[in-house]
């Protein structure tokens, strides 16, 4: 909409100026901010003395960042044409209680309820203020209850009582009453919808009840109602983005969109959620998590996690939230954690709050508190899919243990036997840990049968057929589905184009794909791994190396590429390259020195290069884990043998112990 577009006289009074303001709102209604903003300067500058123009301008660039100051102004001048419209009022108090000054909301909607004593916003708003403040809860409840008695049908008044009795009362049974009646009011609102199914699900442990919601929830809005459905399909924080699994929740129409287009659906109705429920983050988180998954703007998506946090501080979501991007986005394991755990206090039965720290805590490399935390995530739901898998990858990936973690995946599996991200999990623990790669094979095959649109599982099922069954053509073709089921799927591409140069030749397609993954520092380590070991193989050593050390030198505290590096060189017997893997791995030992794989890749370099002696040194630590049963003992057995027979004393030594130990 520009200038010519409008109307070249807006009267001052009149039906036309009606249509004007019609046109105002009904923009704002469409998401069309600057529209509608175009609408309501006109009408202004036509009749500067309208107060509803005011206020609705004031709404419209409240919800623009770094524009609080100016809706502030535009609130205060609509009162000084109208000190007795509480809507008014209403809108100025909810902008400063937004803006984290919740005592001058309060005044400000008291203030507004001088003139109207029942205004409903002022009500609701004044209300959602004092259940945060300390002792002044129960004003909160009569406040409501006193609508509720006059006004039986005002459903944002059940909902507000609904997340009171569910978060600081702990009366669930109190809780569902209200979210039903809400529900009963107004059935198209998706967030009562998914807030009751939450409960059920987390708190009452009516999974069913739950599963039943979510469902109804994708009638109204399936954007949202796609966080909650992780209880029946496993998606969590970082799977929001993957088109396949998303493209089965919408409609025929939606499901030929891409994902952008999705997240700028949901966008739009945490936009219309920020007008219509001003006082509330759930709308303003919203809006995070589409910046942060489908736009990939992580500093907007911090800016208003934390915008909600001041907001509302005693919300579990946005803490948690913001600990998601911190700990996977920024590397900030510190302040992640601290993130984190406030989290777990505001909502200590919440095990994916549990299960976060627990991965947190493994990349800032304490172990033992990371299990700790996860174990936690089960004790408070036993029944949680993620927490099982989450503590199966805990000691597959970090404790190099891939027998707890299959039981681990086992039991999830016993819980829901369609639990995809399970069946995958457990595939790759066979693949990698125990090298049994025919029932690795059947654990992918099983997960594409129950979702074929499972990106995840065609990239493990293509990576087992060409990497350790001799079926490049087979892996091929199912490398190549995973990526066009999914956009930035760049596990999928480094496996491909591993694939290309290997078993194919075709090394050009290969660098291609490698080098844009490394250029744009997305999967990193796997990436520059595999372009290490292509280079290796046309002969130019040198040139990857120089690489590997220029990015390193960027990363010197980057304990995944450390690793990775280390591994991919003893795995592909890269022997041109050990020394230099060496280094690599005892970088990333003193970096995290408690993770057993990444000592074993070290132990078995040190073999490579016959040097047994310091080979054992380094591998005490594995060695006193087997026999702590924190580890097993069928990785190191062999090298421990022929160290043995070779007639080293350590080796013989440890041998015997480890003999008798596992016997």
């Amino acid at each position: 909409m520009t200038d010519a577009a409008l109307p070249d006289e807006i009267p001052a009074g009149g039906s036309d100026r009606g249509d004007a303001m019609r046109n105002a709102l009904r923009s704002m209604q469409m998401g069309r901010e600057d529209e509608a903003e175009t609408w309501l300067r006109a009408i202004i500058d036509k009749e500067s003395e309208l107060n509803q123009a005011w206020t609705a301008l004031g709404v419209l660039i409240s919800n623009i960042e770094g524009m609080e100051q100016q809706a502030c102004r535009a609130f205060l001048r609509a009162l000084e044409l109208n000190r007795a419209e509480p809507m008014s009022w209403a809108a100025l108090a909810a902008s400063l209680h937004e803006q984290g000054h919740p005592s001058d909301a309060e005044a400000t909607y008291r203030q507004g309820l001088v003139h109207d004593p029942e205004h409903k916003m002022s009500l609701l708003g004044l209300a959602q203020i004092l259940r945060g403040v300390d002792g002044r809860r129960d004003e909160a409840l009569e406040i409501l209850r006193a609508m509720l008695r006059r006004e039986p049908d005002t459903a944002a008044a059940w909902d507000l009582l609904g997340e009171i009795m569910e978060d600081d009362v702990g009366d669930f049974e109190e809780a569902e009453t209200a979210y039903r009646r809400s529900i009963a009011i107004d059935p198209t609102d998706y967030e009562i919808w998914d807030r009751l199914g939450t409960m059920l699900e987390r708190k009452v442990k009516d999974r069913w009840g739950a599963y039943r919601l979510y469902n109804q929830s994708t009638n109204y809005d399936c954007s949202f109602a796609l966080r909650s459905l992780r209880l029946t399909s496993g998606i969590t924080l970082r799977a929001l983005i993957l088109p396949p699994i998303i493209s089965v929740l919408f409609t025929t129409a939606a499901e030929k969109a891409n994902s952008q287009n999705r997240y700028r659906a949901m966008r739009f109705w945490a936009w219309m959620g920020r007008i219509a429920w001003p006082g509330r983050t759930r709308p303003l988180c919203q809006l995070g998590v589409a910046a942060q998954y489908g736009f990939a703007d992580y500093n907007k998506a911090e800016a208003i996690y934390r915008k909600a946090i001041a907001k509302e501080p005693r919300n579990e979501w946005p803490w948690r939230l913001l600990g998601v991007l911190l700990v996977e986005v920024r590397n900030d394991y510190e302040e992640g954690a601290e993130i984190l755990e406030r989290a777990t206090k505001l909502d200590p039965f919440n095990g994916h709050c549990w299960s976060l720290l627990g991965r947190c805590y493994e990349r800032r490399g304490d172990l033992d508190i990371a299990e700790r935390a996860l174990r936690r995530a089960l004790d408070v739901d036993e029944d949680n899919l993620n927490s099982w898998v989450y503590l199966g990858e805990h000691f597959a990936v970090r404790r190099g243990n891939p027998e707890e973690a299959i039981r681990n995946y086992d039991q999830a599996l016993h819980i829901d036997p369609n639990y995809i991200d399970a069946w995958v999990c457990k595939g790759v623990a066979l693949m990698s840990g125990l090298k049994d790669y025919a029932e690795a094979e059947k654990c992918f095959r099983q997960a594409v049968e129950l979702n074929a649109l499972a990106s995840n599982a065609w990239r493990c099922l293509g990576t087992v057929l060409y990497k350790h069954l001799d079926n490049a053509e087979g892996g091929e073709t199912c490398l190549r589905k995973s990526i066009n089921l999914e956009a930035d799927n760049w596990s999928a591409e480094v496996h491909l184009a591993t694939l290309l140069y290997r078993n194919n030749g075709e090394f050009d397609e290969a660098e291609a794909l490698l080098r844009a993954l490394v250029d744009r520092r997305v999967y990193l380590a796997h990436a520059l791994a595999a372009l290490l070991g292509l280079y290796a193989t046309k002969g130019d050593l040198e040139g990857g190396c120089a690489l590997a050390e220029e990015i390193l030198a960027e990363r010197p505290d980057d304990f995944d590429t450390l690793n990775y590096l280390a591994w991919t060189a003893h795995e592909d017997k890269l022997e041109a390259l050990y020394p230099l893997a060496e280094q690599w791995a005892r970088r990333a030992v003193a970096l995290q020195p408690g993770v057993m794989p990444i000592l074993h890749t070290l132990t078995e370099l040190l073999f490579d290069q016959g040097r047994e002696e310091e080979a054992l040194a380094a591998a005490e630590p594995l060695y006193e884990a087997v026999l702590a049963r924190t580890s097993p003992a069928s990785d190191i057995r062999e090298a421990l043998n022929k160290a043995a027979a070779a007639g080293h004393e350590r080796a013989v030594f440890w041998k015997e112990k480890i003999d008798a130990h596992c016997d």
